[in-house]
């Protein structure tokens, strides 16, 4: 469980909300996802298009990585918190179910040709 600092309550109070319910817990979970440690502050609010923003730099801090890489990582990281439930982290990602398997398909293709 994660704490919220008041500047991080302002930031959520502050944003219009058109996506509803939906759109808050989609955006809580995000941001708790993506953030550090056990306090959830206003930075780690990931709102609109400034989420996937920040999850770029975040993703993208190895030198080196090509995008594929970072959209890898970025699609692995909330399967792995979902406990690879696929639905929940296509929700998280804001993608839908069916892009969320095509991707994973790609990866193990890519994995095969590896080998």
């Amino acid at each position: 469980a994660k704490e919220v600092t008041v500047e991080a309550m302002q930031k959520i109070h502050q944003w219009s909300w058109p996506g509803n319910v939906r759109e808050l817990q989609n955006v809580i979970e995000r941001s708790c996802l993506l953030s550090d440690g056990n306090l959830l502050e206003a930075q780690d609010i990931q709102i609109e298009d400034e989420g996937l923003e920040v999850a770029q730099q975040n993703t993208l801090g190895t030198t080196g990585m090509n995008i594929s890489e970072a959209e890898r990582r970025l699609i692995l990281k909330p399967l792995e918190y979902t406990g690879d439930n696929r639905t929940q982290a296509a929700k998280i990602l804001g993608i839908s179910i069916r892009t969320l398997r095509n991707k994973l398909n790609e990866y193990k293709s890519v994995e095969s040709q590896r080998v």
